[in-house]
């Protein structure tokens, strides 16, 4: 292994530092039997080839798949060199580009952050540039590289010597090894060359694409000797079915072994050929199922794939061959592929057929890489648990993480690290809708153990949201001095109290409902029409909660109590509860509104009464709701002036909030764009964030806020906005069907393009996803 330094003058002392880290390491590694690292001066093993163009330079350069880079940086890149550019700048430049194309992310970036003797030492341009450099790395979790900060050399030196300690484990495999493709010398020289092994020159790169497939459960059914001449019947029709249909597309077996392998394709576009071979393999597993000539098991067999570009180097023997793309797609396969699943990273989708492009969706991201699959349907039962366990593991993964930011000191709470608990909230609920959405209907068929199992999922994903919500809740009473956190805090806060209410109510009846099948009891009871004990202590839990907790209370009346709360609204005026009720709707007008409006557009409850309906109805006659109502059909500006006359019409006297509640309501329910945007301006930012975060807030009402946002704020209550909404604007892009859905989504689009920070890596990515989906949905209508 050699070890790639690049430091500018500045940074002399850190240098000696490293070459004493080096030394100390090969110290342990000799001891552990491991080669030594080499220390080379990255400049002068670029310099040769600077002129070159980069494609070309990177071919040129000596180095091996092993190998390091290290960059430092402080003040300044050096000054010009011969050729007038700066030397080092474009040494960290050219390593990141050289290491993020064709190299597996061993390349370690530190930045010191130590305060120089005189504030003359430092040149304003120059010291930009270092910053400009380095804030491609504000988001960790969305880059390939390790980078870190120091003050003291010592803090320096403890940094290096444990990441290149970790590094002795991550020498690349072969890739002929990557799926366990073990051969004997006996079976190796008996293999046949393959035509890519006559037409390729050893020591010459190519660029090719591997699909990386494998039958799923295999070890699980090899731990049956009873089967064993079974299982070797299956693993050779497996292995003739993949390599006839490869040979379709012009690909052969790279490396194979009884649970799957690699399979090479070099032709022009050979990443078109690699997708369509696995999509037809798992399009014709089914088929192979049935037969017992080639499956005698008696059970249905699951396969999952992945594909990926690569540049390798070709060696004879081809076990010689190492590539990191390669075992990326290995690492894909095994890491993050699914069965009946086809995996691929966002660089292979950029090239391939636009036909093709539309059957893959955004899944997830993989060692930083973002990932897209498409799925076919599984054979196997067992699937259903695996995707079980994944919507745990998935919303533990973003919990975890945001509880962990969320626990630093308030200084450790900066843009960057509230971006990341903002991003990490709204995914954790997007996982917890998305379960929801695919448990809404409940197949009567299912086994008992699987209700069971799909049970305890729902308790546990119930058991880790009220732990990430506990989080939420503490931190701001964690961070209350400091002010400039707890602003931004409290926006994600609400957001997400906006986020969690119909999911948690969700979850809840989803786990009693399975827990009553599996035991044979039938579907649980429906809620009572009437009064009840039940629905009055439901209304106490209404009425005893605080602001964040309101709407989750409100929901849980609202979905399993509807009709009794309707019916105590306008049958109980002598409770002792009933006018603090009545206040506590008013208070939530917006969500009153909303359900109605989820009702009616998604036609989910469209029968049912509307509360807006019961709450202006004769006998009740609640005179705000009745002037809400007046507004949402009449074109009157919400000005505070012209609200407080309709208040005194009423007999009314409107208070500070009485203006906040109504503009809610105007931008979640007005059919004209220039209200729904006038009553955005009203709204404070605590309104604000309440009402664009409610996951079924209409999309016009998203425009109305983006329009505010544009106007009057900042870049980090536009980074939350985009954060808050994105799951809905996925959602929408996923479901118009008409021109004026299509129309608003577009200007939203286009309002989002305005926001400056989507330059920044992590939110290009997820909005590009957005406009990816958007731009493939309106080709397939034929929408301009």
């Amino acid at each position: 292994m050699r070890l790639y330094l690049a430091a500018p003058n500045d940074l002399a002392a850190e240098r000696r530092a490293v070459e004493r880290v080096v030394s100390d390491v090969n110290v342990r590694r000799r001891s552990k039997g491991v080669a030594p690292i080499e220390l080379h001066d990255w400049h002068s093993t670029l310099a040769p080839h600077a002129l070159l163009p980069e494609n070309v330079a990177f071919q040129n350069l000596d180095v091996r798949q092993e190998d390091v880079f290290v960059g430092l940086a402080w003040l300044a890149y050096d000054g010009p060199d011969a050729e007038g550019e700066v030397a080092t700048e474009r040494d960290v430049e050219t390593a990141y580009a050289y290491w993020k194309t064709l190299r597996r992310p061993q390349a370690l970036f530190f930045r010191c952050m130590r305060s120089p003797d005189s504030l003359d030492a430092i040149d304003p341009r120059a010291f930009d540039r270092v910053g400009l450099f380095h804030r491609r790395f504000d988001a960790p979790e969305k880059n390939r590289f390790a980078f870190g900060s120091f003050r003291t050399i010592e803090e320096l030196e403890a940094a290096l010597g444990e990441a290149l300690d970790g590094l002795d484990g991550r020498v690349e495999r072969p890739a002929v090894e990557a799926l366990g493709a073990h051969r004997s010398a006996g079976e190796a020289a008996e293999r046949r060359t393959t035509q890519f092994e006559t037409k390729m020159q050893p020591g010459k790169a190519y660029e090719v694409s591997f699909l990386a497939i494998e039958i799923d459960r295999w070890r699980e059914l090899a731990a049956d000797d009873g089967q064993r001449a079974e299982l070797q019947t299956l693993a050779a029709a497996f292995q003739q079915l993949v390599e006839s249909t490869a040979r379709t597309y012009g690909g052969e077996l790279f490396s194979w072994s009884p649970i799957g392998g690699l399979v090479i394709f070099w032709a022009r576009r050979s990443f078109d050929h690699a997708i369509m071979t696995g999509l037809k393999v798992l399009h014709n597993l089914p088929v192979f199922n049935l037969d017992p000539m080639q499956n005698p098991l008696g059970e249905a067999m699951d396969i999952r794939a992945a594909a990926h570009d690569a540049v390798i180097v070709f060696q004879q023997p081809i076990e010689n061959i190492r590539s990191a793309d390669v075992q990326f797609a290995v690492d894909l396969l095994r890491g993050n592929t699914e069965p009946g699943e086809l995996t691929i990273p966002r660089r292979l989708l950029e090239r391939i057929d636009e036909r093709l492009r539309p059957h893959f969706v955004f899944k997830d991201r993989f060692e930083r890489e973002p990932i897209y699959s498409c799925k076919l349907p599984t054979q196997a039962k067992e699937s259903e648990q695996a995707d079980l366990d994944d919507s745990l593991t998935r919303f533990r993964r973003q919990a975890q993480r945001a509880a962990t930011l969320l626990r630093g000191s308030a200084s450790s709470l900066d843009p960057s690290a509230l971006d990341a608990v903002s991003n990490a909230v709204d995914s954790a609920y997007a996982v917890l809708n998305g379960f929801c959405q695919s448990y809404a209907s409940i197949d009567y068929n299912w086994s008992r153990d699987f209700l069971e199992r799909l049970a305890e999922t729902a308790a546990g994903l119930r058991g880790q949201e009220d732990e990430l919500w506990g989080h939420l809740r503490e931190s701001l009473t964690h961070h209350q001095g400091a002010l400039g956190v707890v602003k931004r805090l409290e926006a994600v806060v609400r957001a997400a109290s906006r986020r969690r209410p119909r999911p948690v109510v969700i979850l809840e009846k989803l786990e009693e409902r399975c827990r009553s099948l599996a035991q044979g009891g039938g579907e649980p009871e429906r809620a009572a029409t009437t009064v009840g004990e039940e629905v009055l202590s439901a209304i106490d839990g209404f009425l005893s909660a605080d602001e964040l907790d309101n709407e989750t209370r409100l929901t849980e009346l609202l979905l399993h109590h509807k009709a009794a709360l309707l019916d105590y609204v306008g049958t109980r005026r002598d409770d002792e509860r009933y006018g603090t009720l009545m206040d506590k709707l008013w208070q939530a007008a917006d969500l009153v509104l909303l359900d109605d409006l989820f009702s009616i557009r998604g036609h989910q409850r469209a029968d049912e009464a509307k509360v807006s309906d019961a709450l202006i109805a004769q006998g009740v006659d609640h005179r705000r709701f009745r002037l809400v109502r007046h507004l949402l059909g009449s074109n009157e500006r919400p000005d505070q002036a012209r609200l407080a006359s309709l208040f005194e019409r009423l007999g009314l006297e409107m208070e500070a909030n009485d203006l906040q509640i109504i503009c809610r309501c105007l931008v979640i329910g007005h059919g004209d764009a220039e209200i729904r945007e006038a009553a955005a301006l009203e709204l404070t930012p605590q309104a604000m964030w309440g009402v664009v975060s409610h996951p079924a807030i209409p999309i016009a009402a998203i425009c109305a806020i983006a329009e505010r946002m544009s106007r009057k704020e900042g870049e980090d209550a536009r980074k939350i906005f985009f954060d808050c909404t994105r799951s809905r604007i996925e959602q929408a892009v996923e479901t118009f069907r008409t021109r004026d859905e299509f129309n608003a989504v577009t200007r939203l689009i286009m309002l989002l393009l305005g926001f400056s920070f989507l330059v920044e890596t992590g939110y290009f990515e997820r909005f590009d996803d957005i406009l990816r989906r958007f731009l493939d949905r309106a080709q397939e209508k034929g929408l301009q």
